[in-house]
């Protein structure tokens, strides 16, 4: 008896020695996988993405999830010129072309109202569908709850951005500057200063298409360093553009945007405003917090190394602003089960504590990850304090989160394009969005 006992033990033992040294340095799907473990194996979901660097990394590094998993993803990886109109059209339509979605919290209410997403609550507490190990409390809880309405999760927080200020240190060197701009008066200031259009430098680069609404995104970050606010309880809601914040926030967006950024820069996105900054073409650039690690990867930034990073403050609490993105699975998705199991993969610790140690991604969206000496240790210390500090005094709604916010967005977007272009004086051009926005509301 003591003898079986014995053999007992020893065969369990080699057991768990067997399963601890399988591990392997793959972070971990969730699904089961070699041999019969694949149960997904031969199965094919469509993923459409926006294209950002973020995404291009994780694409890439989805070729171990389907390689574990035998599942095959169809990647639509699209600009943000093209991405939206796409992604409404798609969602709208009820075609059932995709499978998975990228989307952000400004985008959430249309999408539900639409009935166009699939709550993700069954799928979350079905223990057969989702591990313990996944952890959905693990999200920081601000861009979880951004992502959930009335009860029901929608999305799976992808990344956080918030604003922040990127800075040429060499320029500034160069031009007597010992220190990033505290607030918009400095930030005029050191535009005009970091100009120098003789040797093809630009003081800022900001967005400023019309394509896209970009150009409404740069305003807003002005705007709500100005102390502007969309005014939900008003008798005309949303209808703000009257107020002198707005005023001040169109004139020195168009100051800053007409005299001190690159050419051409009415057909600049977010790609295009990162690339000019890594060639060094402008000494300054307002963007969101998560072009830290193209902005410092030698291979593609001339300027990797010599890049300083701060927040400019503004009035009140919340004087940054950014959207929550996140994964979405539609209604109408064909193949919802095989496209939870890369949702999960995707958002979970392992693939986002591996991309954060590998240096490829900062915009971490769980606290374990933030939290880890790995995070810590791999990243910029200077971008890491003002990143913090952007996260902690973001507005994330700042833009409506109504039905109507694409409408909204959209009046915002052309007032400033006929501004800036001198198709209106600034007045003009913002009382006519102010006139739309509530007609808009009231229909």
């Amino acid at each position: 008896m003591k003898k079986m006992h014995f053999m007992i033990t020893l065969l369990l033992s080699m057991s768990l020695l067997l399963a601890a040294c399988g591990g392997g340095e793959k972070a971990n799907s969730g699904t089961k996988t070699g041999g019969e473990g694949k149960p997904y194996a031969g199965e094919t979901i469509n993923v459409l993405i926006l294209k950002t660097p973020a995404w291009d990394a994780l694409i890439s590094k989805a070729a171990e999830f389907q390689e574990e998993t035998g599942i095959k993803i169809n990647f639509d990886s699209l600009p943000e010129k093209s991405y939206f109109q796409k992604l409404d059209m798609t969602l709208s339509g009820k075609t059932g072309e995709y499978d998975v979605v990228w989307g952000n919290n400004k985008s959430l209410p249309a999408m539900i109202s639409g009935d166009w997403l699939e709550p993700l609550n069954a799928y979350l507490e079905d223990p057969e569908l989702t591990e313990d190990s996944y952890d959905y409390t693990d999200f920081i809880p601000k861009l979880a709850k951004n992502l959930s309405m009335d009860g029901n999760v929608y999305g799976l927080p992808g990344n956080g951005e918030a604003n922040i200020l990127y800075y040429n240190k060499k320029m500034f060197e160069e031009a007597g500057l010992t220190a990033p701009p505290k607030n918009l008066e400095e930030l005029e200031a050191y535009a005009a200063k970091l100009t120098n259009r003789e040797k093809d430098q630009s003081g800022i680069v900001l967005r400023a298409t019309r394509e896209g609404n970009a150009n409404s995104f740069s305003w807003i970050m002005i705007w709500k360093m100005l102390g502007g606010n969309w005014l939900a309880d008003a008798e005309a809601p949303y209808a703000v553009l009257d107020k002198k914040e707005a005023v001040e926030a169109t004139e020195l967006w168009i100051d800053l945007v007409n005299n001190y950024a690159p050419k051409g820069i009415h057909s600049y996105g977010f790609n295009e405003s990162l690339l000019a900054f890594q060639q060094g073409k402008a000494a300054m650039m307002i963007d969101v917090n998560t072009f830290m690690p193209e902005v410092e990867n030698a291979e593609k930034s001339t300027v990797a190394g010599q890049v300083g990073y701060s927040v400019l403050e503004g009035t009140g609490d919340e004087y940054t602003v950014g959207p929550t993105w996140g994964i979405f699975m539609p209604k109408d998705g064909r193949n919802k089960d095989v496209a939870w199991q890369f949702m999960k993969w995707a958002t979970s610790k392992e693939v986002m504590q591996e991309m954060a140690d590998q240096k490829i991604r900062s915009d971490a969206t769980r606290t374990s990850v933030l939290d880890s000496e790995g995070f810590k240790e791999n990243f910029n210390a200077e971008w890491a304090e003002a990143n913090k500090q952007a996260l902690n005094h973001t507005d994330f709604g700042y833009t409506p989160l109504v039905v109507e916010g694409s409408e909204i967005r959209d009046a915002l977007s052309v007032a400033i394009a006929k501004a800036a272009t001198n198709q209106s004086t600034v007045e003009a051009a913002l009382k006519e969005a102010n006139e739309r926005i509530k007609k808009i509301m009231s229909e």
